[in-house]
């Protein structure tokens, strides 16, 4: 029987022995598991921002609410790492 639990097991079996053949060689396999590893974290990080940030404007919010993460500094050298409040 096929499910898409199974399929996301899988799926997650791939993704983790293609991360420990790192440990083998810089291979193929890894390079693939590191950019979908980065691009789903990417396009999480944007979604989340789109739909508690810009998305609230359309509810009746009047400004942008910009998280603490985005602000800099005024050295301009590192990023604040706070959550938004």
């Amino acid at each position: 029987m096929f499910s898409a639990e199974l399929f996301g097991a899988w799926i997650s079996v791939f993704l983790t022995l293609a991360i420990f053949s790192y440990l083998y060689d810089d291979n193929p396999f890894y390079k693939a598991a590191e950019h979908i590893f980065v691009g789903v974290s990417a396009g999480y990080w944007a979604t989340t921002f789109f739909w508690t940030q810009v998305h609230l404007e359309d509810f009746g919010q009047k400004s942008l609410k910009v998280p603490n993460c985005l602000l800099v500094e005024k050295s301009g050298i590192s990023f604040m790492m706070h959550s938004v409040g």
